[in-house]
């Protein structure tokens, strides 16, 4: 996690899901930002990953 260099520019941001391992997870968190249509896209196209993906 230490990179010296510079950080991309231009460009449309990168979003990544992290999920440590460490109990950090509760199910139904992000229940409540089901309405977000951002949060909800993002969301969606993250199940559909894990589905292909047999997970």
């Amino acid at each position: 996690m230490t990179d010296d260099r510079p950080a991309p520019t231009g460009g449309t941001p990168r979003t990544v899901l992290m999920c440590p391992g460490q109990g950090a997870y509760l199910p139904g968190a992000l229940r409540h930002l089901s309405g977000v249509p951002s949060v909800s896209r993002v969301l969606g196209t993250v199940d559909a990953h894990s589905t292909a993906l047999g997970s």
